[in-house]
């Protein structure tokens, strides 16, 4: 089995061992993220050459209007992204459970996105589901973004929340949990 075939069987809930053999094939990606991460957080790069590291990681040709700022941290590269899509400083994504990413995204400082959980009775279990971030969206600055939610289109997520939730299109999620505090009009 490879990574492909792996995230495709493991996606959208579908329960996996950590430490179980099928899973050193996201260990061993894991490590080779790691070390194009290491390049790409730890030394200065043209614009291109970064863009080259991202490529390889994500396994595509990103879009040229996809900016991710370093440091950046991500688990293996399972992530869509539309175009016009910003990514600032110390953004984190697990990404096991795959991200997708559309288009004129706006992700703030220190954001998480987390695709895993783990089983509350047996915590070697992960249970990866995928995160959506619909268009227009803007992410502000320490929110946390847990696995299975929906961000809907032309929506934000205030600064600091914790959403566990999907999130309607056109409103303000803030808080935590991640309540509705406004729609946008």
């Amino acid at each position: 089995m490879n990574v492909k075939e792996f995230l495709e069987n493991y996606k959208n809930g579908k329960e996996i061992n950590m430490f179980s053999e099928e899973f050193q094939i996201i260990y061993n990606k894991m490590q080779e993220t790691e070390k194009l991460l290491w390049q790409y957080n730890n030394t200065f790069q043209s614009y291109k050459n970064n863009k080259d590291i991202l490529n390889k990681i994500f396994e595509t040709n990103l879009d040229e209007s996809v900016i991710i700022m370093p440091s950046f941290h991500i688990d293996i590269g399972n992530v869509e992204f539309g175009k016009n899509v910003f990514i600032n400083k110390n953004c984190t994504i697990m990404d096991i459970g795959g991200v997708v990413i559309e288009d004129n995204v706006q992700i703030a400082h220190n954001v998480s996105i987390i695709t895993p959980n783990h089983d509350y009775n047996n915590r070697n279990i992960l249970i990866p589901k995928q995160i959506t971030i619909k268009k227009n969206v803007w992410i502000g600055t320490g929110a946390i973004i847990l696995p299975g939610v929906t961000i809907g289109e032309n929506s934000i997520v205030a600064a600091g929340a914790v959403v566990n939730k999907d999130v309607p299109s056109g409103t303000i999620v803030g808080g935590n949990p991640g309540k509705v505090i406004k729609e946008i009009k």
